[in-house]
């Protein structure tokens, strides 16, 4: 039996404002389980990105319960937050967010310098070669094209080997060619390393790539296996 990774136990989330107060997520309940692929889609506004955001521990909950890997990041500080995200989330998002002033292989060593991995050079050059970028280790992003932005956005998230992939409309720039070698990679990642991935999209035709289907609708959640 997989184990869980991730619960969420009567999670609300409200935000202040001049206009007052609004209720973005609503006493949502959802479990995440080790090794599981999970699409979630909802209309703009719905409260995925927030969703997304409380699972990444970039934000806490107004209200509830949070448990990612039997810790309660509802309860940590800040500091903890930030070392824990380090320690175990890996994010992939729409606009890549490489770092323009280092290189291809600066940037995909970055994330695991961080989490003070020690990462062979070589078996880097392979997964490089692998996806096709072998000839760009040395380019900076704005010499590279969208796809290949993304994969070295994957690479990079996946080689600090985190429990938890989020990925935020990882598509969402691509044709339908890199979108397909971006889904392939993730799924391939997910099985090799039985990482949990949870990728927002507003593109239906993935979800079918995945193993559980979250609908963000009115700050609740309906989950189809």
């Amino acid at each position: 039996m997989s184990k869980e990774i991730i619960n969420l136990k009567n999670v609300s989330k409200v935000y202040s404002s001049e206009a007052g107060k609004q209720k973005v997520l609503n006493e949502i309940n959802v479990v995440v389980k080790e090794g599981e692929f999970i699409g979630v889609v909802g209309d703009s506004g719905s409260g995925k990105t927030t969703l997304l955001n409380l699972l990444g521990a970039l934000d806490i909950p107004s209200s509830g319960e949070i448990s990612i890997l039997g810790k309660r990041i509802d309860q940590m500080t800040e500091r903890e937050l930030c070392e824990f995200r380090r320690q175990n989330i890996g994010f992939i998002f729409q606009d890549y967010n490489l770092i323009e002033e280092l290189t291809v292989y600066e940037n995909i060593m970055f994330s695991a310098d961080l989490k003070g991995l020690k990462t062979n050079k070589q078996t880097v050059e392979k997964l490089l070669a692998a996806l096709k970028l072998g000839q760009k280790k040395d380019s900076f992003p704005s010499q590279l094209s969208g796809g290949e932005k993304q994969r070295v956005a994957i690479l990079r998230s996946v080689l600090k080997r985190p429990a938890i992939i989020l990925a935020d409309e990882p598509t969402g720039n691509l044709d339908e060619v890199n979108t397909k070698i971006v889904i392939d990679l993730l799924k391939k990642f997910n099985k090799k390393y039985g990482v949990s991935i949870l990728m927002v999209t507003h593109n239906t035709k993935l979800t079918e790539e995945c193993d559980k289907v979250i609908t963000v609708r009115n700050g609740s959640l309906e989950i189809n296996s």
